[in-house]
C-alpha cells in the first residue's frame, strides 16, 4: 500500500527502492517491466544501487524474448531521460493529501473506509479479482490514476490527448468509461457474457454512478463476480494505455476483450483450485 500511495523523487537514490518505488515518472518499474522484474536475480536494491555500473542491468541478462526487448528499452530509456540531483536526498510525495504530506487519517481512510464522500465503494474490495486490480479500481474511482489531466496538476510532462483514440483530453473518467475505444471494449464484453441490459459505458455521467446502475441491474448472488469483471474492464484499459504510452505497442478491441476474458476466467480457476 505504501508503495502504491507514493510517489518517489530521486535524488541521491539510497532510500527508493528500485523496483518498488515509484520514481519513474511516478509509475513503480516492476509495473512498467513486470517481465524484467520477474526474472531479475535480486528484487531488493536501492536506485543508488541499481544505478552504479548498470548494477540493474546485470540482474536482467541475457535478454530472450520481445516483450523482454522493449521493456528493457522502454524502461532504459525512461531512466537515462531523468533528471535528477545527486546531492540531494530522496523525496517521498504522498498522494492522498493535497499537500503530499503523510497524515494518518488518509492512510486509515485508504484501509478501511473506502468511501469517496457519498460514494460507497467498498464493494471493490469483496470483488471477485487480484489485490493489486482492486486497489487500482480504488484509485479510478478517487479519479487519481495518473492520467494526463493529473499529471499535469504535478506539473510533470505529459501528452494531453487519451492513448487510446487520440482525440479527446485524457482523465480518469473519459479514458475508463467515455473513450470510443473503451466503449466498444465494453460492448463486446456486454455480447460475450450476454448481458445486452446494462447500460453502455459511456451512457452515464460519472465512472462511479455508471458501475452503480450497471451492478443494480445484476443479481445478488453474482455482484462479486460482476464487480470482478468490471474491476478487470478497468485494470486492462489502464494497461492498454500504458502500452501505447510506453511500449508504441496496441491491441485492437477483440484482442483486449480476449485478455479481459483471459484474466477473469483464469482467476476463477484459481479460486476453485483453493476451494
Amino acid at each position: 500500500m505504501f508503495n502504491a500511495s507514493t510517489i518517489v523523487t530521486v535524488g541521491k537514490g539510497n532510500k527508493a527502492s528500485f523496483w518498488h518505488s515509484s520514481w519513474v515518472n511516478g509509475a513503480a518499474p516492476k509495473n512498467l517491466a513486470p517481465s524484467l522484474f520477474t526474472k531479475s536475480r535480486r528484487k531488493k536494491f536501492t536506485v543508488q544501487q541499481a544505478l552504479h555500473n548498470n548494477f540493474w542491468i546485470n540482474q536482467v541478462l541475457p535478454l530472450h524474448s520481445g516483450t523482454e526487448f522493449r521493456e528493457y528499452a522502454s524502461l532504459w530509456e525512461q531512466i537515462s531521460l531523468l533528471d535528477r540531483n545527486p546531492d540531494m536526498e530522496d523525496e517521498i510525495i504522498w498522494r492522498w493529501t493535497s499537500d503530499g504530506e503523510y497524515t494518518t487519517k488518509s492512510a486509515y481512510r485508504i484501509q478501511f473506509v473506502g468511501q469517496a464522500g457519498r460514494q460507497s465503494i467498498t464493494p471493490i474490495w469483496k470483488a471477485k479479482s487480484e489485490p493489486k486490480c482492486k486497489f487500482f479500481a480504488w484509485i479510478l474511482l478517487h479519479r487519481k490514476i495518473l492520467t494526463a489531466n493529473n499529471l499535469a496538476k504535478r506539473g510533470w510532462s505529459h501528452d494531453p490527448l487519451c492513448k487510446l483514440c487520440n482525440t479527446t483530453p485524457e482523465t480518469p473518467k473519459h479514458l475508463c468509461k467515455d473513450c470510443s475505444y473503451t466503449c466498444a471494449v465494453w460492448d463486446q464484453l456486454v455480447n460475450w457474457l450476454n448481458l445486452h441490459q446494462l447500460p453502455a459505458s459511456n451512457s452515464v455521467s460519472s465512472i462511479y454512478r455508471w458501475w452503480k446502475k450497471c451492478r443494480a441491474m445484476v443479481a445478488k448472488d453474482n455482484k462479486s463476480f460482476f464487480d470482478g469483471l468490471v474491476i478487470y474492464f478497468w485494470w486492462n484499459i489502464w494497461k492498454e494505455r500504458n502500452r501505447r504510452t510506453f511500449r508504441q505497442e496496441e491491441k485492437t478491441v477483440t484482442e483486449l476483450t480476449y485478455l479481459i476474458k483471459e484474466d477473469v476466467q483464469q482467476f476463477q480457476h484459481a479460486i476453485e483450485a483453493v476451494n
